[in-house]
């Protein structure tokens, strides 16, 4: 059990690049003829500081979330010493809430826009990643459980639509390729370094402290980011 996230490791680099170059031979939609749509935006149209700071949120999403995730049961388990059972109705709760998420932020962003989701999303896992820093408690992990799940599943789809509504149709399908590589890339640098953290450090409880800092950085990307939810 313990050589599962040295494999998944290994096997994230093969997949970041074999979706790279998938995703570079694939052709933009057709665009209808007509007089508006003769005129193509140009690359420094597209190319916009909004979509490349989320790239860069896209990058520390897999920065962030994916460790937190990853090395939430050995914490757990190894460091703690809290039971099989403990550790399993966490990983329940994630989930569980995480099947209701989607569904509940997607409809808070119809309302309040994608931009303030993310926010709220960001928010949610810095408390979460806190919680699993500051306290060991077993209850405090199930409130870092629902947190995470309140961000984890909606966040991935947050990006894409906060990014559809920044970027020409034309344009969508190596917007969303780029941003797509630079989660996985970013995954693979926060597991990696995660497992950095443990062998240098001792403990885990590091990683937790700096995934919550990075958070931070992402709520103030984020929150430097127009308001286009007026253009829906």
């Amino acid at each position: 059990a313990d050589r599962w996230p040295g494999v998944l490791g290994v096997m994230r680099p093969g997949l970041l690049l074999t979706s790279y170059f998938l995703l570079r031979n694939t052709p933009s939609p057709a665009i209808p003829s007509s007089k508006e749509s003769v005129v193509e935006p140009s690359d420094q149209e597209w190319l916009s500081g909004p979509l490349y700071l989320m790239w860069l949120v896209a990058f520390l999403n897999g920065l962030t979330l994916l460790p937190f995730q990853t090395y939430l049961a050995p914490f757990m388990r190894e460091e703690l010493g809290i039971s099989a059972s403990t550790a399993g109705l966490v990983w329940s709760t994630i989930g569980a809430v995480g099947m209701a998420a989607g569904f509940l932020v997607g409809w808070i962003a119809d309302r309040i826009g994608a931009r303030l989701a993310l926010i709220l999303c960001f928010t949610s896992a810095c408390v979460a990643s806190l919680c699993v820093y500051h306290f060991n408690s077993e209850g405090y992990f199930y409130v870092a459980g629902f947190l995470f799940a309140l961000a984890f599943y909606p966040v991935f789809g947050l990006v894409p639509t906060y990014i559809g509504q920044i970027v020409g149709v034309s344009r969508l399908t190596q917007a969303f390729g780029i941003a797509n590589v630079l989660i996985g890339l970013g995954g693979v640098c926060g597991n990696f370094l995660g497992g950095v953290c443990k062998d240098v450090l001792g403990s885990f409880a590091p990683l937790y402290m700096f995934i919550s800092i990075f958070l931070l950085v992402q709520l103030v990307v984020v929150a430097m980011l127009p308001n286009v939810r007026q253009s829906d």
